[in-house]
Formats: C-alpha cells, sequence, structure tokens
C-alpha cells in the first residue's frame, strides 16, 4: 500500500488525526447508546452489537497489535525500551 515508512507513516498520522476529530467532535452519549449492525464476513451472519463495545474495541485491538509486534522486534534483538506507563518519560 505505501512505497515506504514516511509514507505510512504520514498516513497513520492523518488516520490519528482523523480518530481523535471525530472523538472530539461527533461522538456523543446518544451515539455510544446505539446498536451498529453489520455483515460478519467471517460468519456469513448478520450482526448487531452496541456501539460502546465496538468503539471500546476499536482502541482495545490496537494494543493487541502493538503486544505483537513487540514480541517479534524483540525476537529479532530490537530494543523496543520500556513500555510501561510509569517507566516513560515525562
Amino acid at each position: 500500500m505505501f512505497a515506504d515508512f514516511t509514507a505510512l507513516a504520514a498516513e497513520r498520522e492523518a488516520i490519528d488525526r482523523a480518530i481523535v476529530a471525530w472523538t472530539e467532535n461527533d461522538l456523543t452519549d446518544e451515539i455510544l447508546g446505539t446498536d451498529l449492525n453489520f455483515w460478519h464476513t467471517f460468519r456469513n451472519i448478520d450482526v448487531t452489537l452496541p456501539m460502546g463495545l465496538c468503539i471500546s474495541h476499536l482502541f482495545n485491538h490496537q494494543t493487541h497489535h502493538r503486544g505483537q509486534e513487540t514480541t517479534l522486534l524483540s525476537q529479532m534483538g530490537g530494543d523496543i525500551g520500556a513500555t510501561d506507563t510509569p517507566m516513560m518519560p515525562q
């Protein structure tokens, strides 16, 4: 999708800005109280889930992938540094 890391990083930053703007400007308690209806392509069924749960998953799932990345980098001998909040610089 991207020719180099610089292009990938720029796109990630643009997407992050869009997510932040959405949470600050458009995400309301009313929206959180609704349901999200979608077609589950892997299970081949219609699904309805609480929107709040789906939004929580959007952010929580990133944690899962960051864990995968740090594991792979560590296995390759990379020093990923401190990742625990109390150990990070202020």
